[in-house]
């Protein structure tokens, strides 16, 4: 990991509304807002801090390509990238570099829903039956009770990551809504939580019967375009004609080098659940939209609906017990996680598929936003996360990328407790 390049802070220019009287509303609820999440100030040296133990986690070995990006204010704190497209390779990762986003892709999806709703064109109200007749539940009554809504909520009443293991084996998504029919329900669609891949899925359907176009296509011109999310993409053909692309690495064993193999198609096929590609530099101008900075793609009535907790998931609180001391509660909103971390509403959301790992965050009230993107299926990049809030909280580090004797090793001191 020895190719890295940092990338000085940028300000970006808000776009104005066409509207005058919404611009002046909007720039005063940004204002105001903007001045109750720096009642308090984070530490002044917490990006210092963060990017030091950054750099000697990506130092480990234990990643192939890493590119992490820190939006403090609408600006950018931090943009570093580290390693390679390729392991042993000669082409270094840079900011314009793509990766897959894996499930990050759901919050883009729940997004455009989301806009075809404020315009009145569906509603998440609307059954889902309404847009793809092929789904089944085992009653009718459960059938016709799948809403938008649901489906973005992961509330449909299937057994977690239902059929997940045909699409992996290459099945298609028709064949598998054929088997949805025969499946026992956990509970009344709306009534539970459990995570979902092929049913989210449809809300591309969705988007496409009313927009009468691919879903990536709508993707293209109603976010990436206006955002300008220049490198972004949808679908697996997109990602390899990419200039730039990382290719997905994995290893037997922590001991083991990383291996790269060619990128598995299967979670393309899912595409508003899992289909999205990006680099850094398009997670930045995401990342700013979900905190309001670009009101006339994402206004501020659409990243309310979209960040707003609709279901507690207790499975996810439990999967997350190694944050068991930051977190205290676990919601899930529309294509969004909500959590409580440390008193603060974390909206977020993480992505994985072979070989390729994503997480996007924001503390919406402290108008902070973070991303993280790496081509391999170390388990130390999901750290990253805390290592960054807890630096920006001025909480006391829990050592979660696990650097402190190798920042104390190079600064020739010991660490309490180490031999």
């Amino acid at each position: 990991m020895r190719r890295v390049r940092s990338f000085s802070p940028v300000v970006f220019g808000r776009r104005l509304l066409t509207t005058a009287g919404w611009t002046a509303l909007l720039l005063a609820a940004v204002v105001a807002g903007r001045a109750a999440a720096h009642a308090q100030e984070p530490p002044a040296n917490y990006i210092d801090k963060f990017e030091q133990r950054l750099s000697a986690a990506a130092d480990s070995g234990d990643f192939v390509g890493l590119a992490v990006a820190v939006v403090d204010g609408g600006e950018i704190a931090l943009l570093k990238t580290y390693g390679e497209t390729v392991s042993g390779g000669d082409e270094s990762v840079s900011a314009a570099t793509v990766f897959r986003l894996a499930s990050v892709s759901k919050g883009f999806s729940a997004t455009l829903v989301g806009q075809l709703a404020e315009e009145g064109r569906l509603s998440w109200g609307d059954p889902i039956t309404d847009y793809q007749p092929k789904f089944k539940l085992k009653s009718t009554t459960a059938t016709q009770a799948v809403t938008l809504e649901n489906i973005a909520s992961h509330r449909v009443g299937l057994p977690r990551n239902a059929y997940d293991g045909y699409l992996e084996s290459g099945e298609s998504v028709e064949r598998i809504l054929e088997r949805t029919a025969s499946v026992d329900l956990v509970c009344k669609p709306g009534d539970c939580y459990n995570y979902q891949n092929i049913s989210y899925s449809l809300l591309a359907d969705a988007v496409e019967k009313v927009e009468g176009r691919a879903f990536g296509d709508s993707m293209k011109q109603r976010i990436f375009t206006p955002l300008g999310m220049d490198t972004a993409s949808v679908g697996l053909d997109e990602l390899t004609s990419s200039p730039s692309w990382a290719r997905p690495h994995s290893r037997r064993r922590s001991s083991s080098p990383w291996r790269s193999f060619a990128p598995n198609e299967n979670y393309y096929k899912v595409a508003a659940a899992g289909g999205l590609n990006a680099s850094i530099l398009d997670m930045v101008q995401w990342t700013r939209a979900q905190l309001g900075y670009a009101p006339d793609v994402v206004d501020q009535e659409l990243r309310d609906t979209v960040q707003s907790a609709r279901v507690d998931t207790p499975y996810e609180y439990r999967k997350l017990r190694w944050m068991r001391g930051r977190l205290k509660d676990t919601d899930y909103a529309l294509g969004w996680r909500v959590y409580d971390y440390s008193g603060e509403r974390l909206v977020t959301h993480a992505g994985g598929v072979a070989g390729y790992r994503a997480v996007v965050a924001l503390l919406p009230e402290r108008d902070l936003g973070f991303a993280v993107l790496w081509n391999s299926t170390s388990g130390r990049g999901w750290r990253i996360m805390p290592e960054l809030l807890d630096a920006y909280l001025g909480l006391d580090s829990d050592d979660w990328l696990g650097v402190d004797e190798i920042l104390a090793a190079a600064a020739g001191e010991t660490v309490q407790g180490s031999p």
